[in-house]
């Protein structure tokens, strides 16, 4: 397929190529609960960088009824699961259809309360867990491995596929299990961006979140010294 990019309008055409070969696409946990097809894909988004570009992804999904599984990270200093926003994006990309998996950095993983914690904050049960930086972090032995299904994995990391843009790989073969990173199309949706100006977007709007925490904090302060003013 020509003119391979990281833009929307690819990810949906290459979506509506791997269906129209008879391909099934849906979440891990198809593979897990013995959901196997013929010709099958299990799509994946790791959601390293930010929810909030997870969460267009879900929607804009949503609205092309396609599935998939997103894992979130506990452990990462890059966005918060346990903050009120952060609960409600990942709550609405499980009311989006999706499913919710555990994306774990094994360096300061905290054992079994990590999945607890997951399924309270999505209200769900969490199927599958996958590793986050594996060439690079200990290795875990958790049941339910996404890295240990035994399928043709393909993955745009770092914005390059290692063995060709997956639009390539259709009919190659039956079974594939697809990570696509969300921001890597949802900050620059044409796909002309290169991954140094996405990564430059993230760091200021991470930024801006920071800058409206401390606003918010500070509304709080005021309205508790009121309270106090009026009560004391």
């Amino acid at each position: 397929m020509s003119d391979c990019n990281f833009g929307i309008q690819h990810y949906l055409n290459t979506i509506n190529h791997y269906l129209e070969a008879g391909y099934h696409i849906g979440p891990v946990s198809d593979y897990f609960q013995q959901k196997i097809y013929d010709k099958q894909i299990l799509l994946r988004h790791d959601v390293d960088l930010s929810l909030d570009y997870a969460l267009d992804m879900a929607l804009l999904e949503k609205d092309h009824d396609i599935h998939a599984t997103y894992y979130i990270l506990l452990q990462t200093g890059l966005y918060n699961a346990l903050s009120r926003e952060g609960t409600r994006k990942i709550r609405e990309i499980k009311e989006a259809g999706h499913e919710i998996g555990l994306h774990i950095d094994s360096r300061y993983y905290l054992g079994q309360i990590e999945f607890s914690m997951l399924e309270h904050i999505a209200q769900c049960n969490v199927m599958s867990w996958c590793h986050h930086l594996i060439t690079i972090t200990p290795s875990l032995t958790i049941a339910r491995d996404a890295a240990k299904i035994p399928y043709k994995y393909l993955s745009d990391s770092a914005m390059n596929w290692r063995e060709g843009c997956w639009c390539n790989h259709i009919n190659r073969y039956d079974k594939l299990q697809i990570l696509i990173h969300p921001a890597w199309r949802m900050v620059s949706p044409s796909g002309l961006r290169t991954k140094w100006e996405i990564l430059e977007d993230l760091e200021e709007k991470a930024k801006g979140n920071l800058a409206l925490s401390f606003r918010d904090f500070r509304d709080l302060v005021k309205s508790y010294e009121q309270t106090v003013t009026v009560y004391s």
